[in-house]
């Protein structure tokens, strides 16, 4: 992707002399958008986020970079603005990559816990089990029926907290594991649905077979038009695929369900890192589900389970 406009180096420095620094980042977004993917494709698992990671690059070098008189000496100096540009936003996403790791360096990914990958795995090194939480291993099981109960909850939390979206979350949520949809999902999510557009959004999707097997953009774009028709909703089909992965993953503002989910005690946090795993996750849960009953409502009372988990009885206790 090119630069949006194409200066001169000594128009460069002439912007940055006058601290013209909106217009540089104009003119640069392109090139900087190109360094930041050519440099997180050797990090497969931050490559998935470089659209987070290139609006921080962005910030950081219009707030702290460009009006640095650091950038401008070394331009006087003879250094080129563009090479000295690539140096910086390479800067930036060294320190925002060991930030990530420090962060990262107490969580174990969860689906380290239900594989063992070999040396020859294709998962990201970064997410692998650490040495010291192997405690953890032998207990999978009851880990992953602890999560069950945390994200029923959660549903339960969030339609009390918010009841106008709540039905939506947990529709997309389901349409995002590929689970079963069944009409009752219909109705809450979109009140006044007519049985002929329940039966055609259903066709729309398809057998289970093609329907497991659908993009998600395909899901979105047969979906959304009932949110415009339903809810009066006016957004796209990659809007609705944002609004869902952002409940999931979270931003720098609010928590996700992801980050709901995390395990945590003093020493260690278990975290599904892995968005197929999750997608597991979630369709499992929602496919015991009854029909007849909301899919934000547990079958019985699942904490009366909890004190049967003998790992977490010393761990999250609290829900």
């Amino acid at each position: 992707m090119k630069s949006k406009k194409l200066f001169t180096n000594e128009e460069y420095v002439a912007l940055l002399t006058a601290k013209q620094y909106n217009e540089l980042i104009l003119a640069c977004d392109g090139y900087i958008r190109e360094k930041v993917e050519l440099y997180l494709r050797n990090f497969p698992y931050h490559y998935q986020y470089r659209q987070d990671y290139t609006q921080e690059v962005l910030i950081h070098i219009l707030t702290k970079s460009l009006p640095s008189p650091a950038f401008l000496l070394a331009c006087e100096n003879g250094n080129s603005f563009k090479f000295y540009l690539a140096k910086s936003v390479r800067n930036v996403l060294n320190t925002l990559l060991v930030r990530e790791k420090n962060k990262r360096q107490s969580t174990i990914a969860l689906e380290s816990l239900a594989n063992n990958p070999d040396e020859n795995s294709a998962l990201d090194k970064s997410t692998l089990l650490s040495d010291k939480s192997a405690h953890y291993q032998t207990d999978f099981e009851d880990l992953w029926q602890y999560l069950h109960i945390r994200f029923a909850k959660f549903l339960q939390n969030f339609q009390a907290t918010f009841p106008r979206i709540a039905f939506k979350l947990i529709l997309m949520l389901k349409l995002h594991a590929r689970a079963p949809i069944h009409t009752c999902d219909l109705q809450a999510c979109f009140p006044g649905i007519s049985p002929f557009d329940m039966k055609q959004f259903l066709g729309q999707l398809g057998e289970d077979n093609i329907y497991r097997q659908r993009e998600d953009l395909e899901i979105y774009e047969i979906v959304y038009p009932y949110f415009q028709i339903y809810r009066q909703e006016k957004g796209t089909p990659t809007a609705l695929q944002r609004w869902v992965n952002q409940y999931i993953s979270g931003d720098k503002n609010n928590q996700g369900i992801l980050d709901y989910l995390t395990i945590e005690d003093n020493e260690q946090k278990l975290k599904i890192n892995d968005k197929k795993m999750f997608a597991d996750f979630m369709y499992a849960y929602f496919k015991n589900q009854p029909e007849e009953t909301p899919a934000n409502e547990p079958k019985g009372n699942p904490l009366l389970n909890l004190t049967k988990i003998p790992l977490l009885k010393a761990i999250w206790l609290k829900i």
